[in-house]
């Protein structure tokens, strides 16, 4: 008789777990809905409880701030814009495909992801995972680069991946007005610019070249001076 009500309990829980899911799907497929055709800085969770059909105290529930809501949106769109941190190619090569991959995806959720890089709730999202996920981008030039230093491979990776980021694909379309195939044909050049650059002549990444090249000038200076 216990077992019957602990499995009972247990089919419960699984029947709440599941309709809070539901619901909470619910709730972010409404706000990609109202971002479609609104402005962000209209969106209120009162909004989105009349679009979800739900009542506003259940959106609260769910997310009790708008940021809160911002980075629910975010953890249901990674899988679909390409981010998930275990997706992550490896080889530096790889990663001139990315933008020809993500691209489109952005573009897809476009208004949603503009809305996201103008929320605190979105970079907040991109800092919890930001360890691991730029751990594999230093992997995924060591592999390639092993003549680089730990710091040098470190700045490189950096570089390298920021042209297939939804930052850059906004920066490129939004800012410079460049359709999506123009920033994908831009970010995909400028990765694989930077792939040979990391393989072949990443002088410019060591701590000093800067003051060495300064050194340069200066006794080059002086040298004409004499002359």
């Amino acid at each position: 008789m216990k077992s019957n009500k602990t499995n009972s309990r247990r089919y419960q829980s699984s029947l709440r777990e599941a309709h809070a899911a539901q619901t909470r799907e619910r709730i972010i497929l409404a706000t990609l809905e109202y971002l479609e055709s609104h402005e962000s800085d209209t969106l209120t969770l009162r909004r989105i409880a009349d679009g979800a059909g739900v009542s506003a105290p259940t959106v609260y529930a769910h997310f009790p701030t708008l940021d809160a809501l911002y980075l629910g949106i975010f953890q249901s769109l990674q899988p679909r814009l390409g981010l998930q941190v275990d997706k992550h190619p490896a080889g530096l090569d790889k990663l001139t495909e990315l933008p020809a991959a993500n691209f489109p995806a952005y573009a897809r959720y476009g208004k949603a992801l503009r809305a996201l890089l103008l929320a605190p709730g979105y970079h907040r999202a991109r800092r919890s995972n930001r360890p691991d996920r730029l751990q594999r981008w230093v992997d995924s030039v060591k592999a390639d680069a092993p003549h680089l230093a730990p710091g040098e491979r470190r700045l490189g990776a950096y570089a390298v991946n920021a042209f297939w980021m939804p930052t850059m694909w906004h920066w490129l379309t939004e800012t410079c007005g460049l359709s999506t195939e123009e920033a994908i044909r831009t970010a995909s050049w400028a990765t694989a610019s930077l792939v040979r650059a990391l393989k072949h002549d990443a002088e410019g990444l060591k701590a000093d070249t800067p003051r060495k090249t300064r050194t340069a000038s200066i006794n080059s200076k002086h040298v004409h001076s004499k002359l």
